[in-house]
């Protein structure tokens, strides 16, 4: 026990599983899930997704989005001509998503990934260097019927730094 109090101890951290429903319409604004959060797992329980990346596919090097703000990064990729967004959608389709007009001024998908019944994703949501990644900010769009996800967490000091959770 004296040797590992002794040792600094790097640790990987899972915080309780998150269950959230959405109800007919219901939407959750774009955020990034930091804090000290190196890595998101998102599960669809019903099948229905709804998820947007606006800058999931970006793999550019012009546009540096890692260093900033939420609303340069925004203004950055909306006056980009490249398509870099990642839509998930599930047994609704991705038509309800791409022919609002809510939708239609920021959502410009690159990539529609369909998932089903109990499938997962995991991103990242900082770069290996320790800073924000800003292709993990993402959306939960207006969904056309009920939807039901857990969501869990991992920290880690090793892979954020120790203040992390300020970034």
């Amino acid at each position: 026990n004296d040797q590992l109090q002794a040792e600094r101890m790097e640790y990987a951290l899972a915080e309780d599983v998150q269950v959230a429903k959405y109800d007919v319409g219901g939407r959750f604004d774009n955020h990034h899930d930091g804090y000290g959060r190196y890595l998101t797992v998102l599960t669809y329980l019903n099948g229905v997704g709804g998820t947007y990346f606006p800058f999931g596919n970006n793999d550019s090097n012009e546009n540096d989005f890692t260093n900033q703000s939420k609303e340069q990064a925004m203004a950055t990729i909306q006056d980009s001509v490249e398509k870099c967004g990642i839509l998930i959608v599930g047994k609704e389709g991705a038509n309800p998503y791409l022919h609002t007009r809510a939708s239609s001024s920021t959502m410009n998908p690159k990539t529609v990934v369909e998932i089903r019944m109990g499938d997962a994703i995991a991103f990242y949501n900082y770069a290996p260097d320790g800073e924000r990644d800003l292709r993990s900010l993402h959306c939960g769009l207006s969904v056309p019927e009920e939807k039901w996800i857990a969501t869990c967490w991992f920290q880690s000091e090793a892979l954020t730094g120790p203040f992390g959770y300020l970034k």
